[in-house]
């Protein structure tokens, strides 16, 4: 049975426009991030006037058609399929990655079957009308659709030994399988995080992408002495490498808005799946932009702070002034990031870094201080508006592996897989072929991968 995909009111279009006897397209949703080989629906809702006809439906993927409905048939020989009756005409144009269900099909959904990496991209509903008049009129919307890939195999530890002496240097790797987005490891020595920054340690973190469609391997290299002050207890020592992996799940933001007399309003929206509604206020769920004691004139110096909102995965908080970068303005935010290590340093160089916090993090905060100007007031109505916006994550694969390293005569280091709350342990010695396996891979990454 093939998934379906879930709608995300963040890949949701919706057009608020004032009542007028016209074409309208009141709607698209085009769901998002989708897992490869889901099955998805597409969406364009419109509204007609009296006076009009639908005229046809037409959907495109990068701007090249690939369904059309509609009320004529135009013989268009390109078509792959289609369903004529005596109202309506169904059309299916190939494209690489897109599978449509020409039957579930109809004026305003498009069933597409398995979605694949190749069917990324950006869709356009386009709806066009034939009044009493003879005359054409089309609208047209746009929404970009993400497919992701979870790993495509189990977490692996390689490069350890069947028991080690006092003092001897432990060289070890981390590799998770091909995914997208990457996933983001992290080692773990008697439940203590390692950091690069931390002493007496090589530690190396490396992300190679596979191909131009995303897919990518995450590896960690760790090189460290094997004595008390690595946490050596007893002549054994416990070593974990943790993966996760995070996608987009909605957003919220809060908005300052400043006119040149210094009367200032705020606003605050949400959008966010139906079932994953946080079980906490909305409000909570919402940045919250604060610190703005006087009324702001051209002239003034002003600073304002922005808090995200606590959650784990921890947000990613983003400032825009006039819906543009604030660097369009010569002014940069400062931003204290709850990111996987240390603030701002990204490992995947993907916005997905920011989501990979493996324990409760503090919200992150961003202040922007400025020097208000004439030119931050020359917008449409005249007002200034300051927006912080919060992206909100879900975790979509975890993956853990333990390890304990022996220094005793007579005992194994061995592996601890944990998988659904059980753990199975089992001496190296006994998993030899499977070593195999990985030292083959490790050699792929050593040979093929290491720039």
């Amino acid at each position: 049975m093939s998934l379906l995909c879930i709608y995300y009111h963040l890949s949701t279009i919706i057009f608020l426009l004032d009542y007028c006897d016209c074409l309208q397209l009141k709607k698209m949703i085009v769901p998002g991030p989708c897992l490869n080989g889901s099955s998805l629906w597409l969406q364009c809702n419109y509204d007609l006037s009296l006076h009009e006809t639908l005229y046809s439906v037409k959907w495109y993927k990068n701007s090249l058609e690939f369904y059309r409905y509609s009320l004529i048939n135009d013989d268009n020989s390109n078509s792959h399929e289609f369903i004529s009756s005596a109202n309506r005409m169904k059309k299916y144009f190939p494209q690489q990655g897109i599978q449509v269900d020409i039957n579930q099909s109809n004026g305003s959904h498009v069933y597409l079957n398995s979605i694949d990496l190749d069917g990324e991209g950006t869709y356009g509903c386009e709806v066009s009308t034939e009044d009493t008049n003879g005359s054409f009129k089309s609208v047209k919307a746009e929404k970009d659709l993400r497919v992701f890939v979870l790993p495509q195999s189990k977490l692996k530890i390689i490069g350890t030994k069947d028991w080690y002496s006092i003092g001897e240097q432990v060289n070890i790797s981390c590799i998770s399988g091909p995914s997208k987005p990457p996933t983001i490891l992290a080692l773990f020595i008697n439940g203590n995080r390692i950091l690069q920054s931390e002493r007496n340690l090589n530690y190396n973190w490396t992300v190679r992408y596979l191909n131009p469609d995303g897919l990518a391997i995450s590896w960690i290299n760790a090189s460290f002495r094997l004595n008390a002050e690595k946490g050596l207890n007893n002549g054994q020592l416990n070593l974990r490498c943790s993966s996760l992996q995070a996608q987009i799940s909605g957003y919220s933001y809060d908005e300052l808005i400043v006119d040149e007399t210094g009367y200032s309003s705020k606003i605050n929206e949400f959008y966010t799946p139906p079932n994953q509604m946080p079980s906490y206020s909305i409000k909570s769920w919402s940045p919250f932009i604060h610190g703005l004691s006087e009324r702001p004139r051209v002239g003034d110096y002003l600073t304002v702070n922005c808090t995200g909102p606590k959650s784990h995965p921890s947000v990613f908080i983003h400032w825009f002034i006039n819906g543009k970068e604030p660097s369009v303005y010569n002014i940069q935010p400062a931003i204290t990031q709850s990111d996987v290590d240390l603030p701002g340093h990204q490992f995947t160089s993907t916005i997905y870094d920011y989501f990979a916090a493996f324990n409760q993090m503090n919200p992150p905060s961003a202040s922007l201080s400025f020097k208000i100007t004439k030119k931050l007031f020359q917008t449409v109505d005249g007002s200034m508006r300051l927006r912080c916006l919060s992206v909100h994550a879900i975790f979509v694969h975890s993956d853990d592996i333990l390890l304990t390293l022996f220094t005793e005569n007579g005992k194994s280091s061995r592996l601890l897989f944990n998988n659904s709350q059980s753990r199975i342990n089992f001496s190296i010695r006994n998993i030899f072929v499977s070593y195999l396996i990985n030292l083959l891979l490790i050699q792929y990454v050593h040979n093929n991968l290491v720039l």
